[in-house]
């Protein structure tokens, strides 16, 4: 399920750190990067 390279995990960690500061616009954006990451 979960893939063990470096640019998952740094993809995960942006928004988390992201999301502390945008509640709002996290999940828009956290659909956005789950579209992009399995887009490609």
């Amino acid at each position: 399920m979960f893939h063990c390279n470096l640019p998952f995990v740094n993809h995960i960690y942006i928004f988390n750190y992201y999301y502390r500061y945008n509640l709002q616009d996290s999940l828009s954006s956290h659909f956005i990067s789950i579209v992009i990451h399995f887009g490609k």
